[in-house]
C-alpha cells in the first residue's frame, strides 16, 4: 500500500499511521512543516521515506520500529531528532544528518543494529542517553568538537564501536572515561596560515575518508570551488616556500 499525501496538509499528527503493517512508501508534500509523535511507529513494510525540506521537527517515536527501513536522508531544516524516532530500525544501514541538527535525543537510534557507521554534523552539541544504544553492528561514529554533551549510556552494548574526533575534545574524554577506542583525527587550522598537517587532511578528504567532514571552503587553496590534488599541490608549494 502506498499514499500520496495531499498538498494541502501542513502537519502529519501524532500516530497518524500507528500499525499501518502494509504500508510501503508515502509522499509526502513540501506543505509538511511537522511529523507527530509516533507518527509512523511500527509500519513494518516502510522500506523508504523522502523527508521534504519543508519539515523542521521530527517528533518522538515518529519512525521507530520500521524494520524494513533501510536509509534515511534527514533534510537541512529539521534541528532535533526526537527521543526513540529512530529506535529499532532493524534495518537501517545510513542515515544523512544535516548540519542543521543541534541534538539527537535520548534513544533515538537504540537497536539499529545495522547501523555501522554514523558521522555527527559540526552543528550538533549534544547526544542524549542510550542515543545508539545496542547498535550492534556500529563500528565508528565521528564525532565533532561541537559536541560538548553525551549521554552516560549513549554507546552502551556498542562493543566493536571505535570513536573519531579531535585531540583533546570533549569526544576523547567521554571515549576514555567509557574505555571507547579512540582515533584523533588532524584538524585543519583554517587560519590563514600554511601548516602540514593540512596537507594530512586535504589527503584523507580526497582519498574520500568519510571521518573528515570539514568544510570544503576552508581546504580550497586555490580557490576554484573543489578539493584535488591540485590544492594539495598548490599547499605544498607555499609550504616549501615558509
Amino acid at each position: 500500500m502506498s499514499i500520496v499525501i495531499p498538498n494541502s496538509v501542513t502537519s502529519i499528527g501524532d500516530w497518524a499511521f500507528e500499525n499501518c503493517t502494509s504500508l510501503t512508501s508515502i509522499i509526502i508534500p513540501n506543505s509538511v512543516t511537522s511529523i507527530g509523535n509516533g507518527a509512523f511507529y511500527y509500519c513494518t513494510s516502510l522500506t523508504s521515506i523522502t523527508i521534504p525540506n519543508s519539515v523542521t521537527s521530527i517528533g518522538d517515536w515518529a519512525f521507530a520500529y520500521c524494520t524494513g527501513l533501510t536509509s534515511i536522508t534527514i533534510p537541512d531544516s529539521v534541528t532535533s531528532i526526537g527521543y526513540s524516532a529512530f529506535a529499532s530500525c532493524t534495518s537501517l544501514t545510513s542515515i544523512t544528518i544535516p548540519n542543521s541538527v543541534t541534538s539527537i535525543g535520548s534513544y533515538a537510534f537504540r537497536y539499529c543494529t545495522s547501523l555501522v557507521s554514523i558521522t555527527i554534523p559540526n552543528s550538533v552539541t549534544s547526544i542524549g542517553d542510550w542515543a545508539f544504544e545496542d547498535c550492534t553492528s556500529l563500528t565508528s561514529i565521528t564525532i565533532p568538537d561541537s559536541v560538548m554533551s553525551i549521554g552516560s549510556y549513549a554507546f552502551d552494548d556498542c562493543e566493536n564501536l571505535v570513536i573519531y574526533g579531535y585531540a583533546d575534545s570533549y569526544a576523547e574524554t567521554y571515549a576514555i572515561e567509557k574505555g571507547i577506542p579512540f582515533n584523533a583525527l588532524h584538524k585543519f587550522k583554517s587560519d590563514g596560515e600554511f601548516h602540514v598537517s593540512d596537507l594530512v587532511v586535504i589527503v584523507k578528504y580526497i582519498q574520500g575518508n568519510s571521518h573528515y567532514n570539514t568544510s570544503v571552503s576552508e581546504m580550497d587553496i586555490n580557490g576554484d570551488g573543489i578539493i584535488t590534488a591540485l590544492d594539495l599541490s598548490y599547499l605544498k608549494r607555499r609550504l616549501l616556500l615558509l
